[in-house]
């Protein structure tokens, strides 16, 4: 929506913290879940076996909290002034283009977007760490992996309003944000409005649909669009096929290539250089070392001997 201006580099530096965060922390759900013996025989990755996970993990509880307040656009987070000033860039220059038209649809479509999000992220949240644990399942013990918790904690002060501006409440007097020279946008109090409500009814809704939990994954193409889904079933097949028939022995074979290559380097760099060129330099050195070393022999008799002998072959040279 902001592609081209300031505000989406913005919002995708954010939008990459807190969900980078949110992505880690499902991960460590999934992990928990996995090494507990009452969940050895069921899908550690599906919400209807969650519930209650507050109790035995606090800090990922509190950082997907955070990070789910970064989404939602909450105020304190980074994700509330990085939307707040893409909604303020689409209002302004929806005064300002002849395309008006279209930033206004833009910002309807952020509008339902925000509803969305709050919705589907708050319902998250519920079920996996609020309420009761669903299959009334046995955890061993409060989860204690901190070297996998330190990273989720990092994003989650990241996602804080704290390295955007110290006071959330002039932005635009933001350091880093003049230092990369990013301009920030007013945003009228009506869109302010709109985006609390947009907080509200998604909150509102996961409370309406909490005791909502699908047993399969609603499959909405096959339904709604048969013939469409079929297209799309055949297409993956195909791209499937040529993946594994094609592209995985295009693969292989580069491999191959490189261990053969690495193998003949090897036999190169042991046979060639250690053993002709090393080897030969070191014989050569010995050699040198011995014959050099008898004209330091201590003796006068030796070193007169070898001074004739050094004149008569450069008395030699010159009379040739």
């Amino acid at each position: 929506m902001g592609m081209g201006s300031g505000v989406s580099l913005l919002h995708l530096v954010v939008h990459g913290i807190f969900k980078a965060g949110l992505f880690l922390s499902a991960g460590y759900v999934i992990h928990f879940l996995h090494h507990q013996e009452s969940s050895k025989n069921l899908d550690v990755q599906s919400l209807d076996q969650m519930g209650g996970l507050r109790k035995w993990m606090p800090l990922n509880t509190i950082a997907y909290f955070i990070f789910g307040l970064g989404l939602m656009g909450v105020p304190l987070t980074a994700g509330f002034y990085s939307k707040e000033n893409l909604a303020g860039y689409l209002i302004e220059y929806s005064q300002l283009s002849v395309y008006s038209e279209i930033y206004y649809g833009l910002l309807i479509a952020l509008g339902i977007g925000m509803l969305l999000s709050s919705w589907y992220i708050s319902r998250q949240f519920y079920l996996i760490f609020l309420g009761e644990n669903r299959k009334n399942l046995a955890f061993k013990n409060v989860s204690k992996d901190y070297w996998q918790i330190v990273p989720i904690v990092i994003l989650a002060v990241l996602s804080l309003f704290i390295w955007i501006s110290l006071n959330p409440m002039a932005i635009q007097h933001s350091t880093v944000l003049s230092y990369f020279q990013l301009i920030t946008h007013h945003t009228p109090n009506y869109w302010l409005i709109i985006t609390a409500f947009t907080w509200v009814a998604g909150i509102g809704l996961t409370y309406l649909t909490r005791k909502l939990i699908p047993e399969t994954n609603y499959q909405f193409l096959p339904n709604f669009w048969p013939k469409m889904y079929a297209v799309v079933f055949f297409k993956s097949k195909i791209i499937q096929k040529f993946e594994v028939r094609i592209l995985e022995r295009i693969i292989n074979f580069l491999i191959e290539i490189q261990v053969v290559i690495a193998h003949v380097l090897a036999w190169f760099d042991k046979q060639v250089v250690d053993g002709v060129l090393v080897s030969l330099t070191s014989k050569l050195s010995q050699m040198m070392g011995k014959y050099f070393s008898k004209w330091q022999s201590g003796k006068i008799k030796t070193y007169w001997i070898l001074v004739f002998i050094t004149f008569g072959i450069l008395l030699i040279y010159f009379l040739i």
